[in-house]
């Protein structure tokens, strides 16, 4: 069951009042493959943005492991998005087992969301998708990066998951851009940014992965 969550902050009041492991990998999807690959691009006009997380493995496929033992479970996340000629409308979370909002702030360029179990529930480690963005963007030539820390309204926000595993700072805190740096964001490069329709696939110069 999704449980959409509309971006209204006045409705939505602030609820947040070792060794690392290796790897894991998350990642945009729009053309519903489960994979982020040159043929995904921001939707035009209004479209749903899929948002992958992978505990278990890296890009590659490789397994991923914690270096002090525990399972890569996840029991929640911090998601934080940068936005180019596009906007987040709302979230839908396709995991239920995460009901908590423990951050939510938008402003133009940036998005932040985060949900918990509250610690009472984990999953075992594997790849889940954690919901999808609603966007809307006035030209289709547009970019969504995943990034590992911005400031959005004010206050830093971060990428990662809660987890069984220790992690770096001892907090049971998976960070991307600490503990792992595999993601894949998705980009669309269009000639004319009044005419998506333009763009052909001879044009596509790159996939963006927010490097």
């Amino acid at each position: 069951m999704r449980n959409w969550l509309p971006l209204c902050f006045a409705c939505l009041a602030a609820a947040l009042s070792a060794a690392p492991a290796q790897a894991q990998y998350i990642f945009l999807d729009v053309d519903g493959d489960q994979a982020c690959t040159s043929l995904d691009f921001p939707p035009f006009e209004t479209g749903h943005v899929s948002v992958w997380l992978d505990t278990a493995h890296n890009a590659d496929g490789e397994p991923a492991t914690c270096a002090t033992g525990e399972d890569l479970t996840i029991g929640g996340y911090e998601l934080v998005f940068g936005l180019v000629d596009i906007s987040v409308t709302a979230w839908g979370n396709f995991r239920p087992e995460f009901p908590q909002v423990t951050g939510i702030a938008s402003e133009p360029g940036y998005f932040h969301l985060g949900l918990s179990s509250g610690g009472s529930t984990y999953l075992p480690a594997g790849l889940y998708k954690l919901g999808e963005l609603v966007t809307s963007s006035s030209n289709g030539c547009a970019v969504i990066q995943i990034l590992a820390s911005a400031v959005v309204q004010g206050e830093a926000r971060t990428t990662g998951f809660r987890t069984q595993c220790l992690g770096t700072d001892g907090d049971y805190m998976e960070r991307l851009g600490v503990e792992f740096a595999d993601k894949c964001g998705i980009n669309r490069i269009c000639d004319d940014a009044d005419d998506p329709t333009s763009t052909t696939w001879g044009k596509i110069k790159a996939l963006y992965r927010g490097d």
